[in-house]
């Protein structure tokens, strides 16, 4: 009885161990149910699996069909991987190697892929934020140029693209493009010295492999201002010269101005850096070639001294305008009017005027002192200048005290004159700071339109003013 009883426990536990394998192993397999999506077998199924490991460069990945391994389907599953290795795009471009193999469990047939990569894969990153579904892209000069301007803008040294075609059709037609394109695009024109590429035929499309050599010392694309108006274009070379660099970079939306064009607002802007140490001796410009709807310029100022005298003018410039400007600050002035004056009278009380750079200033014999004389150096660091400097000293310490004011370059009754213009309470008004010193007079401070008028002030041709 007891061996009876013994054999019963034994077999009891035999089941109920049985039963709770069995259950693990029910949990498993609808546990591995769970996280796989099993697919009828197609070739796209496999090419996107191939697509997906080479984007996130996977060593490795599985994927479950549906049938089983007597279906025959892993000849079928051999033929195409190695059809898609051959021609496919993706695989064919960046994966090296491939080794695969197929197991029938749970029902299903396991497809399982591992992958070496080329090494340039990581430019796909590149490929995908310029197009993010990585499909062929209809061939056009335009197509063409925004994928190539998006590889500039991002500064990219090399770039790939596919496009829609085949290389019989594509390959004369993307190289007199791409010349086009590097003689006429502002973009290209400024930034390129060379373009180098391959073209190589996949299955529906072909890839441009595309390298970029860049110009040296040429600002960032998005540090390129836009200008959009005559003013844009001055504050545009404003900012630059003021900060210290020769050569401003800007990017004109109106393709129709041409270097004449320039030329005269370079008069205005330079007239209004008013804290520049000496006057330009002389401006050059390039521009891209006109094409599409903007152009690129570079204007450059040459100044009449070395680049360690400048620096050493502008610190000293600089050092006596601190000096000016905390002691109209420590006056506690808040009324505009009364700060215009006492800009005006600190700059009347530092300089006097200088007969003998006028004389030169005529005779066209200025040397790179007088240059320096006749701007806001001469007028608070020299004490000596003429009107050019009266008018850039005010205006540098108008500018220092947030007090809108222009320098103006013309002519007073027939002789070459400069003066500055205001703009208080919305009233557009007058200071000419020189004839006030000289003169011995005040009538030539905050004078209105009518005596401007009257007193024959005239810009010169293509000065701009802001009001």
């Amino acid at each position: 009885m007891k061996n009876k009883r013994k054999l019963c426990n034994i077999l009891l536990v035999t089941l109920l161990t049985a039963i709770f394998i069995f259950a693990g192993y029910m949990f498993i397999v609808s546990s591995l149910e769970d996280d796989i999506t099993p697919v009828d077998f197609s070739q796209e199924a496999i090419s996107d699996l191939l697509c997906n490991m080479a984007l996130e460069a996977q060593p490795q990945s599985t994927l479950y069909f549906k049938h089983s391994m007597g279906d025959g389907i892993e000849d079928k599953i051999d033929s195409t991987i190695y059809d898609l290795h051959e021609s496919d795009y993706m695989p064919a471009r960046f994966v090296q190697k491939l080794n695969w193999e197929c197991k029938n469990r749970l029902g299903y047939t396991i497809l399982s892929v591992s992958a070496e990569y080329a090494e340039d894969v990581w430019l796909l990153d590149d490929m995908l934020e310029y197009n993010p579904k990585l499909v062929p892209v209809e061939y056009s000069k335009q197509n063409l140029k925004d994928w190539i301007i998006d590889a500039i803008r991002n500064g990219r040294e090399y770039a790939l693209g596919i496009f829609s075609g085949t290389l019989k059709e594509l390959e004369t037609k993307l190289a007199a493009d791409i010349e086009y394109l590097h003689k006429n695009n502002s973009d290209c024109c400024y930034f390129i010295d060379r373009f180098d590429w391959q073209i190589s035929e996949y299955t529906g499309c072909v890839e441009v492999d595309l390298s970029l050599k860049y110009l040296a010392n040429k600002v960032p694309y998005d540090k390129i201002m836009p200008a959009t108006s005559e003013i844009g274009v001055i504050d545009c070379m404003m900012d630059t010269w003021s900060s210290g660099k020769s050569v401003a970079v800007m990017r004109l939306l109106d393709p129709s101005w041409d270097h004449e064009k320039l030329f005269s607002l370079c008069k205005t802007a330079e007239a209004n850096c008013a804290e520049l140490c000496s006057e330009g001796a002389y401006f050059n410009c390039k521009l891209s070639p006109r094409y599409a709807d903007d152009r690129i310029a570079e204007v450059w100022i040459d100044f009449p001294m070395d680049d360690d005298e400048l620096r050493m003018y502008n610190a000293r410039l600089s050092d006596e305008l601190d000096d000016i400007e905390a002691m109209i600050r420590a006056k506690g002035i808040t009324d505009d009017n009364e700060l215009y004056r006492a800009i005006h009278d600190a700059v009347n009380a530092a300089t006097r005027y200088d007969d003998d750079v006028a004389e030169a200033t005529k005779k066209q014999e200025l040397t790179p002192q007088m240059h320096a004389a006749r701007s806001a150096y001469g007028a608070v660091v020299d004490g000596l200048t003429v009107c050019t400097g009266y008018a850039r000293a005010f205006k540098a310490l108008c500018d220092r005290l947030d007090l809108p004011c222009w320098v103006v370059y013309g002519e007073q009754e027939g002789e070459a004159h400069a003066w500055n213009m205001l703009l208080i309470d919305g009233k557009v008004r007058y200071v000419d700071c020189t004839f006030n010193d000289t003169g011995d007079t005040d009538e030539y401070f905050m004078f209105d339109q009518h005596k401007y008028n009257n007193e024959k002030y005239v810009a010169d041709e293509g000065f701009v003013l802001p009001w």
